[in-house]
């Protein structure tokens, strides 16, 4: 039985595609590099960001900056996001089913703090930045400080590298098609569950 379900927040709890875009643009600007295609963001959608990273040769040592003007950028527009539908609903129906509620994201702890200041959301037993380090150990930290069976645990994700980290540790992964990725891009690394609407988060067993 899922007992503990860890979520990310960019595409997955929150609309954040536009904001993505304008934050990735700037820092693109900022860093001196060519603004992303059309054919860039389809790539993106369809690879994940790594792998656009490599396609468009965008050196390691520029890649640390991007991250800061991306970050920066990003949390002075916090202001503008919103849940997707029935996200809400979803995460309330979770806590009072005493599921453990977590998040695990890429985005700095200032602006996961922000964020759930923003919407008032206080149902989460632990928000933990992934850092520079990437999700894998971030997941693991977690596991251990809260006692977290990984076989009662999911991680709820929208990208390539959320299913990749969740499996890397034997984690169940939720892979939704709402976000970043598309679903064909998804299901391409066999998540323990593909998800079509906030709603089928609940029927997680």
């Amino acid at each position: 039985m899922i007992k503990n379900f860890i979520f990310d927040i960019d595409g997955t709890l929150f609309n954040t595609r536009e904001l993505t875009i304008e934050s990735i643009s700037h820092a693109l600007q900022r860093i001196g590099h060519p603004s992303l295609t059309k054919d860039d963001w389809t790539y993106f959608y369809k690879f994940g960001i790594k792998a656009l990273i490599k396609h468009r040769h965008i050196p390691s040592y520029k890649i640390w900056l991007a991250v800061y003007f991306f970050q920066n950028y990003k949390r002075k527009h916090l202001h503008n996001l919103q849940l997707f539908p029935s996200i809400d609903n979803t995460l309330e129906t979770l806590h009072q089913r005493k599921k453990i509620l977590g998040i695990i994201s890429s985005n700095s702890q200032k602006i996961i703090n922000q964020i759930l200041i923003n919407t008032q959301i206080d149902l989460f037993t632990f928000v933990h930045p992934a850092g520079f380090l990437g999700k894998v150990p971030a997941l693991k930290k977690v596991l251990k400080k809260y006692h977290l069976n990984p076989m009662e645990t999911v991680y709820v994700g929208d990208e390539i590298h959320d299913v990749i980290a969740a499996k890397s540790l034997d984690i169940h992964s939720a892979a939704v098609t709402w976000g970043f990725n598309s679903p064909e891009a998804l299901a391409s690394h066999h998540p323990d569950f593909l998800l079509n609407s906030p709603e089928e988060i609940l029927k997680i067993q």
